[in-house]
Parts: C-alpha cells; structure tokens; sequence
C-alpha cells in the first residue's frame, strides 16, 4: 500500500514547512489510487486538489539517458492539457529547446544537453529531488518489462493517456 518512507518523508517535510506558519496535511495514497489522484487520467478538479507530492521516478533504461527528463518536463508531456506524464505542468521553452534539441542529435552531443537541462531544471526546480538512486536490473530478452519495484510510475511509456 503507502510506501512508508516517502510518507516519513512528507510528514518531516510537513513539520518543517509548519514551522515557517504554512499550514500542510498530509493523505497518504495507496499506490492503487495514484491513477486520478495524482498521476493521469486527470481531471480539472483532480489536479487541482494536491498542491504537493512526493513521488518515485526511476529511468526505464540505457536507451534514452533523457528519456526520463523528457516524461516528467517537456510542455508537450502536460498531463492535464495534452495527457502526457508531466504532472507537475512545468512549463519553460528554454528546457522544451534543449529537450527538442536532444531528441535530434546524435548521443555525444546529447550529453551536454543532458547537463544543460539538468542545470536549468535545478533552477527552475518544478520538483524537489529528496535522492537520486541507480536500480540495475536485468532482464531476458525477449520478456516483457516487468520493474522490479512495480508500480504504475516505473515506466512512463506505459502511463495510460487521458483526453482533456
């Protein structure tokens, strides 16, 4: 159900936050619930009634380093407004140029863009990375994808696809 370290994680984020005067509730979701609740299908009143979560985000390989940042950044991946996996409706054209940028080039000139996204997207800070962990798995050819963790946000390219 919960995971119990990310709701440790909000309620010392909450506790933290209620020391400055922000008032925070924290409503752990079971994991079967994040579909409409946080991740999409959204609708209207369902994005709006969160103002902060914490969630899981993990790459889905070696195939598409940025593959990743793309999903959970590029304007074209809004979740409410295109259906896509951006749940946070971050919206910058410099990060949508060097993500358009990447997806054209060759990988040895997409590492830099790699970086320059990162660097904006760590000003910008449309999310608060609490880690960042490296998951190796390995897999059979020929299987399906299967994460080792499960769950519906391990792989944003199976994420269902709302109409807004």
């Amino acid at each position: 159900r919960e995971d119990p370290v990310r709701v440790a994680y909000a309620e010392a984020l909450a506790d933290a936050v209620r020391s400055i005067g922000v008032a925070i509730q924290v409503s752990p979701v079971p994991s079967e619930e994040l579909q409409g609740t946080i991740l999409p299908p959204l609708t209207r009143s369902q994005a709006e009634a969160w103002d902060l979560a914490i969630l899981g985000w993990r790459g889905t390989g070696p195939i598409d380093p940025a593959g990743l940042l793309f999903h959970l950044f590029h304007s074209d991946e809004d979740s409410f407004l295109r259906g896509g996996t951006n749940v946070t409706g971050y919206d910058s054209e410099g990060f949508d140029d060097l993500a358009d940028r990447y997806r054209a080039t060759s990988l040895d000139v997409g590492l830099g863009l790699i970086i320059e996204m990162e660097l904006l997207l760590s000003e910008d800070m449309p999310q608060l990375p609490l880690y960042r962990e490296t998951v190796a798995e390995a897999h059979r050819s020929g299987l399906p994808f299967r994460p080792v963790m499960g769950g519906i946000g391990a792989n944003p390219a199976t994420w269902p696809f709302q109409r807004p």
